[in-house]
């Protein structure tokens, strides 16, 4: 796959004088640039694939993401959610709790989905082509990835071969630029270091390079969302409590945002979506500089 070739060499001095006003985003402040690429990543069973649906639900609706008013959607876009792991049964039981108390007219046509098609890869010329055709047939604005590992063969510990998984992501989005075309992508976590006993661990939970694989995991996406599962919380519907870390590449002053009990003093808001099982949030913000 190449490029289309038609970008030109343009003066250092016409982009001083150029305007370009502030990077757009379909979730601002930063979280999700126009044809930028977000990564979700946590163990397994710590939330991702509901992060991510949550994702697709407040872009699709225009309401702010977890309730976190800081978090805002400056317009409804139409979003494809591709999951590779659930299939329809269990997608359809996640949506029916997810969804239950939604008005549906906020979301008309906006919210499409795939789920377990084996010819949707990223590593192929094929399935990039179909993955191709299924954004022709419905034109989104976001593309979520539910697991990337899933729509893959590559080798993950290989930078060249995670080079190629990000290079045709990149191309995909290119060719869609148009639709100004953003990917929203999950990813796990790498097994944590043992520590010997006896020995104080300086392990970082919630860095970046705890994605499994190669450092281009840590590297190429714009945003990258980690997550850590604290504790299961006593309510009526199954939930638990997150640590999340928001690490924004693109910013000059990037937030540090955590989803967290931890942190009462800096503490937000707290998100818990009655009558779904999405997991219960507590959101602070903790102060940069």
């Amino acid at each position: 796959m190449n490029w289309n070739g038609d970008s030109k060499p343009r003066s250092f001095f016409d982009l001083i004088d150029q305007d370009l006003g502030p990077n757009p985003c379909y979730v601002e402040p930063g979280i999700l640039i126009k044809r930028g690429t977000l990564l979700f990543g946590g163990h397994a069973k710590s939330g991702k694939s509901f992060l991510g649906l949550e994702m697709a639900r407040a872009l699709a609706s225009g309401f702010s993401p977890f309730d976190y008013k800081e978090f805002t959607i400056p317009v409804q876009v139409k979003v494809l959610f591709i999951e590779q792991e659930l299939g329809e049964y269990g997608l359809k039981k996640r949506l029916d709790k997810l969804y239950e108390k939604e008005d549906r007219e906020n979301f008309e046509d906006r919210l499409q989905y795939l789920s377990k098609d084996p010819q949707l890869k990223l590593d192929t010329m094929k399935g990039v082509e179909t993955i191709c055709r299924k954004i022709e047939d419905c034109q989104p604005n976001v593309v979520i990835f539910d697991p990337a590992g899933k729509m893959h063969s590559l080798d993950e510990n290989s930078n060249s071969d995670m080079e190629k998984l990000f290079y045709n992501i990149e191309w995909i989005k290119d060719k869609y630029k148009s639709l100004d075309l953003s990917v929203i992508m999950s990813h796990h976590f790498g097994k944590p270091p043992f520590i010997p006993p006896g020995q104080q661990s300086t392990h970082d939970p919630l860095s970046p390079y705890n994605f499994r694989g190669a450092s281009k995991w840590f590297d190429a996406p714009d945003t990258l969302v980690t997550m850590i599962k604290t504790r299961n919380l006593n309510t009526e519907h199954k939930a638990w409590e997150l640590k999340t870390r928001w690490t924004l590449r693109h910013d000059e002053e990037p937030p540090d945002m955590v989803l967290s009990v931890n942190r009462l003093d800096d503490l937000r808001v707290r998100y818990e979506r009655k009558g779904g099982s999405l997991p219960s949030l507590e959101i602070v913000k903790k102060a940069t500089g």
